[in-house]
């Protein structure tokens, strides 16, 4: 069944015009030491133009005794929230442009116990003109505020409503909405419809700070009243203990509604928080038409996933259809199900059920698991010769149906049998074949790709193929094939290898054959050989065999004797004696080095094939420390011979003592640098005249020790 009814246009007119705050409502929380948070809501027409929320809200705090100004906090507020126009009617369908904003402001303010207490109020101007339940509305304006009580009652905490009013009412439809509130302090809480308050013009909408109380009541028209303040039959009534507001609104339109819920202490009154809020009641639009999304042939197993497509539903009975079981329905808006067995079934979904707006929709869908395919394929791969077996491999019904597909490059190219037996395809390259099982209506498609390769082939090379033994031999092999190569080469020489691009060490002269053998194990099977025939030639390399004496001398006897110990006729011979000095042609000569040094003697051969050999031997000519000591020396002061000091040339390491006729030391040094002053160990006091005896001892880069006694005579 479908109801229909049609949305006047007056209600989304008034929206569409409203330009101002819609409600609000303060509240505080005790947070110790006599600090209370204050909360300010304000909510407004998020179309309006002309009621921005104020960027900082003016909170006037007055003495709840005097109604004198304590002080005021001007708090900025957070994240603009926005209220989604949410409805507890199925069949309702908010109209266009309705969009409701909430601003939150919070201040922390120290209010230190006093008679009579505190009062805290906002005040904001002007409410809509569209209002329907007080006279020229836009007249009026808005006042919240909430008392916080006396010194007799330590910190206090007022109650809070736990929900945002409701933004769209639907007309002729019974209401049950919750205005609860909550009370920190565990006080009892009373609820009742309340006068709205007044507060701010339109010459001064945002009063800075407010006005001190008493604050004026906003007044009713005629037919309206604080406790009766929307046409609705049965009235609205609100349950003074649970704060649900209950009756059935008769009139669309925009009502202003205030709720206060007061906090008891011990049969005490502390505190009422007013919630001042505008109710819009709109009619009813209902066209609700039932959809579901979901395939009439299910493949993927017993389990289905069903999507609601509906219009305009907001509750949902599905039947499954299942006759094995009774719990086959949910009202989960988009369910999934799975069924006993695999079948066909009829799937009911009713909107809305219950309501006068309720449809049905049914659908019938068949369940099927899903269809099986998979296959192998073996046999040959040769460009010249591929015959390949299909094997499926899957599990299947005597019912399934089987159609193969090899490709236009195959014979046979199609095939319904289970088993199409021989297949050859022609050319080299990927041949795609498919295989579609269908299995009662569902189907599988699947793929593999045969290859067919090219034949093998076979050749190699190698950049040099003529040297001096020991030559190394690089082969490079360029065969080719579709699949990985094996290879077995024989180089002639007794030696072999499986390397692709083998090297080889020839160390004995000859003439040699080489062969390689390749061959596959996949794809295209194969073995080809190749042998070629006096490949490698291996020349004789001479010895150089050279004889030096001596290798290590001095500059003193710095000749030595060059002897080529394995001469033949036919080679040739240059001798480098490190220095830069060449003999050609010289198999025995002698050679004396002008200055010491060690030099890298080079005596190369070569035979009459072109192959050398080099032998390399290093000679040391050392040179020979030389020591001169003077006699006497006159330490006077005049400048002249007032130091004794040996030279020595040719030493690594030097020491030089003097000893006293007594054979006392009195001086030494290892510096050759230092001399003897005539003093005691060059710092005493002066030695007398006489003859004095010394010793030198040196070490030369051989580090054989040389040594020179003497005396030396100090004369002053």
């Amino acid at each position: 069944m479908k109801y229909t009814s049609l949305l006047i246009s007056l209600l989304a007119s008034l929206f569409m015009e409203a330009a101002h705050l819609v409600g609000g409502e303060i509240s505080y929380e005790c947070i110790g030491n006599n600090t209370y948070q204050i909360t300010l809501k304000v909510y407004r027409d998020c179309n309006s133009s002309g009621a921005q929320f104020d960027a900082n809200a003016s909170i006037g705090i007055f003495n709840g005794a005097t109604n004198v100004l304590y002080t005021t906090v001007s708090p900025p507020h957070g994240s603009v929230i926005y209220i989604p126009p949410t409805v507890n009617n199925p069949c309702l369908q908010t109209p266009p442009n309705v969009c409701t904003q909430l601003a939150v402001y919070q201040a922390t303010v120290n209010l230190p116990p006093t008679n009579g207490g505190y009062v805290i109020t906002y005040q904001r101007c002007c409410r809509n003109q569209t209002i329907t339940n007080i006279p020229n509305p836009q007249s009026w304006g808005s006042t919240y505020t909430v008392r916080v009580p006396s010194n007799d009652v330590a910190c206090n905490s007022s109650p809070h409503f736990t929900s945002d009013p409701p933004i769209v009412l639907c007309n002729s439809d019974f209401l049950n909405i919750s205005s609860a509130a909550t009370d920190t302090d565990g006080d009892s809480l009373h609820y009742e419809f309340c006068s709205p308050l007044h507060g701010g013009e339109a010459g001064n909408p945002q009063p800075s700070p407010p006005n001190a109380p008493p604050y004026t009541v906003v007044p009713f028209t005629s037919i309206y009243s604080a406790a009766n303040p929307m046409a609705a039959q049965p009235p609205l009534q609100i349950n003074p203990q649970t704060g649900i507001i209950t009756g059935t609104p008769n009139t669309i339109g925009q009502y202003v509604v205030a709720i206060c819920v007061s906090e008891y202490r011990n049969g005490v009154h502390l505190s009422t928080v007013r919630r001042d809020y505008q109710f819009n009641v709109t009619n009813c639009q209902s066209n609700v038409n039932a959809a579901m999304i979901v395939d009439e042939l299910n493949c993927n197993g017993k389990t289905i996933t069903f999507t609601d497509n509906s219009f305009n539903g907001s509750k949902y009975f599905w039947d499954f259809g299942d006759t094995t079981i009774l719990t086959d329905t949910s009202d989960f808006i988009n369910p999934v199900y799975t069924y006993f067995d695999t079948g066909t079934y009829k799937v009911t979904l009713i909107v809305n059920k219950g309501w006068p707006c309720a449809d049905t929709v049914e659908k019938t869908i068949r369940v099927y698991l899903p269809a099986n395919a998979s296959f192998t394929y073996s046999g040959t791969y040769c460009v010249d010769g591929s015959f390949v077996g299909f094997t499926p491999t899957s599990q299947n019904t005597s019912f399934d149906k089987f159609s193969w597909n090899f490709g236009s490059n195959a014979s046979p190219q199609k095939s319904t049998n289970k088993f199409p037996g021989i297949v050859n395809f022609t050319g080299a390259g990927k041949h795609v074949v498919s295989l579609e099982v269908n299995s009662f209506g569902c189907k599988k498609m699947v793929y593999d790709t045969v290859t067919v390769y090219p034949n093998p082939t076979i050749a190699f090379n190698l950049p040099k193929n003529i040297g001096c033994a020991p030559f190394e031999v690089n082969f490079k092999d360029s065969s080719t094939a579709a699949t990985p190569l094996y290879y077995n080469w024989n180089f002639g020489d007794g030696n072999t290898s499986t390397d692709k691009n083998p090297v080889h060490v020839y160390n004995h002269p000859g003439v040699y054959n080489v062969s390689l053998e390749i061959y596959t194990d996949k794809g295209c099977l194969d073995t080809l050989y190749i042998e070629k025939n006096n490949l490698v030639t291996v020349y004789p390399t001479p010895i150089s065999d050279v004889s030096v004496t001596p290798t290590v001398t001095n500059i003193y006897a710095s000749q030595v004797e060059v002897i080529d110990l394995k001469a033949q006729p036919d080679e040739t011979f240059l001798t480098d004696m490190g220095n830069g000095v060449r003999f050609y042609n010289r198999p025995k000569f002698f050679y004396q080095y002008p200055d010491t040094g060690t030099y890298d003697l080079m005596h190369i051969v070569t035979n009459g094939f072109g192959c050398a050999d080099t032998t390399i031997v290093p000679v040391k000519i050392n040179p020979v420390p030389l020591i001169f000591a003077p006699t006497a020396f006159s330490p006077n002061g005049d400048g002249k011979n007032d130091i004794y000091k040996p030279a020595v040339v040719g030493a690594l390491e030097y020491e030089f003592i003097v000893f006293s006729r007594w054979g006392d030391v009195v001086f030494s040094t290892t510096n050759p640098n230092e001399g003897w002053n005539g003093t005691f160990q060059n710092t005493g006091p002066d030695l007398p005249l006489g003859v004095y005896t010394f010793s030198i001892f040196v070490r030369d880069i051989n580090y054989e020790i040389a040594s020179e006694n003497g005396t030396i005579t100090l004369i002053r």
